[in-house]
């Protein structure tokens, strides 16, 4: 007999709570609304532990990994139901996967000037440097992590190296933009756990990762800081950061995550992992890697899916959503330097 999930215990009641204290966060901020409201989130945190234990430990489940599913039935299966899939060896004949690799991104465009942001750090603190520069200090053992690298718009040719056509037919119909990013990292290095609002088709091109998911309907158990343009992160309320899926610490306050299920999906080159909006999810590399997120905006489709963060997300100011939606099609890294602030004297300086 097939186990249920166990977020299916929790109330309407709690999930209308968290509602009213996720907006509260929003537009008060969070360290206020956290004065405010302590005991109602007291209250919350403790009638979800008594659910929750109805239905013991959420298990570690492997994500599905199909071979030649046709359109329809991945629609039907997968991207109507909000669930993720890795399409197994989809993308082995893709030119990306057959060609690329960290030398091979050097010698083309390690001149491409880039800018890396730190989003583990709290002010987004930035780094100025070129492609090539960040290649070489991968390989001299520097753990640099680049995220969001923006080479399909800046050189629409390698756009050739994948089958796009496949993949737009294999994203939401109604969409309010769409965007190619690269993400290249060191051996160990870490995505902690985080969520985002555009649907992912995420191609592994070179070297192998690791993704853990937690389903979104355990947002409340996230309790996430309000969104940062785009994605929301989990909390960080230990020294050591936000809870790790990957090496999991479930000891107060990270005691409710012991009930969340997690889906695994490790990837392998040619692998494609279809990631849902609002998914949970943390990814750290084994060796070397190279990987491409082809993004989309299902607006209306989030809307009707999840109502209450598709509404915050439209109420962000800093900055406002529409600049959201641009800079991500442009280089999601000045989004960051947006949220802080920085995006106008970065602007500036470079202008000069």
């Amino acid at each position: 007999m097939k186990r249920e999930a166990n977020f299916k215990y929790i109330t309407r009641s709690n999930r209308i709570l968290y509602g009213v204290l996720q907006t509260l966060d929003h537009f008060l901020g969070r360290s206020l609304a956290f004065k405010l409201t302590k005991p109602l989130r007291t209250k919350l945190y403790d009638s979800l532990e008594r659910q929750l234990k109805k239905g013991g430990q959420g298990k570690v489940i492997d994500v599905d990994r199909v071979q030649n599913i046709s359109e329809a039935k991945f629609k039907q299966n997968y991207l109507l139901k909000n669930k993720p899939v890795i399409f197994e060896g989809q993308a082995l004949e893709w030119a990306c996967v057959q060609n690329w690799s960290l030398e091979y991104l050097k010698k083309l465009y390690g001149d491409d000037k880039i800018v890396m942001v730190n989003q583990e750090d709290v002010n987004n603190s930035h780094e100025e440097l070129t492609l090539g520069e960040l290649i070489d200090g991968i390989h001299n053992g520097l753990a640099k992590y680049y995220r969001f690298y923006p080479l399909i718009q800046r050189h629409p040719e390698r756009l050739l190296d994948f089958d796009f056509k496949w993949m737009k037919k294999h994203r939401n119909e109604s969409i309010k933009y769409d965007a190619f990013q690269v993400f290249i990292g060191p051996n160990a290095s870490y995505t902690p756990l985080h969520n985002a609002n555009p649907g992912n088709i995420f191609t592994q091109v070179f070297g192998e990762k690791e993704w853990m998911l937690i389903p979104p309907e355990y947002s409340v158990i996230v309790d996430a800081n309000p969104i940062k343009s785009n994605y929301r992160s989990a909390p960080i309320r230990k020294e050591y950061g936000p809870y790790n899926p990957f090496e999991p610490d479930h000891t107060r306050p990270y005691h409710l995550y012991q009930y969340c299920e997690r889906y695994r999906a490790i990837l392998k080159p040619g692998d494609v992992l279809f990631v849902p909006p609002y998914w949970w999810h943390a990814v750290r590399n084994f060796g070397d890697t190279i990987g491409v997120g082809y993004r989309w905006l299902p607006l209306w489709f989030n809307f009707k899916h999840h109502p209450l963060h598709s509404f915050l997300d439209l109420c962000t100011t800093r900055p406002p959503v529409w600049k959201t939606w641009k800079l991500s099609q442009i280089d999601p890294n000045l989004t960051h330097m947006a949220e802080v602030g920085k995006l106008k004297e970065y602007m500036k300086n470079q202008n000069k």
